[in-house]
């Protein structure tokens, strides 16, 4: 196994076993257990689900096939869990696995959240998700479908967070 190519510095680190089967699990550092993250998270995660069902529903009617292919809006009852979802920006989308993804408290305007057509909508718990089609084209490196995509003409086949990591050195 890969255990045996390791480096002598790294086989003592790992405790000079001979195999890493033989190694015991590593010790939890407590000041690294973060109730907090530990709760923000889980929400998060329970959000997920329930963005997933919308994203089934739209996937089930055969108008989306990858939920790459759609953006969502999240409309919260609670302000302050929208806020607290909103943190994350763009890297929100990162989360649901869509092109887009928007937080916002009920009753603030959604104009200019998302722009594609609106394919669903699901309400749970207090949350409202609506599923719209992605707009713009996709990017051939992340697969997100966004307008930026062309914006770069060294790499006009790339959104412009991929066009900046393909012109780093």
């Amino acid at each position: 196994d890969i255990w045996q190519h390791m480096t002598e510095a790294m086989r003592e680190f790992g405790g000079n076993e001979s195999s890493a089967l033989l190694l015991d699990y590593p010790v939890v550092h407590k000041e690294f257990d973060d109730a907090e993250a530990k709760a923000y998270w889980s929400e998060l995660l329970t959000i997920r689900l329930i963005v997933n069902k919308a994203l089934e529903q739209v996937r089930g009617a055969k108008v989306i096939g990858s939920s790459l292919e759609a953006s969502v809006v999240l409309v919260f009852e609670d302000a302050a869990k929208a806020a607290s979802v909103a943190k994350l920006g763009v890297d929100l989308a990162s989360v649901f696995i869509t092109s887009d993804a928007r937080a916002l408290a009920q009753g603030e305007s959604t104009d200019g959240a998302v722009s594609g057509e609106v394919l669903g909508t699901l309400s749970e718990g207090g949350l409202t998700v609506t599923v719209h089609k992605a707009s713009g084209d996709m990017c051939v490196r992340c697969r997100k479908y966004t307008i930026e995509v062309g914006q770069n003409k060294d790499f006009v086949d790339l959104c412009n967070r991929c066009a900046e990591a393909m012109a780093k050195p």
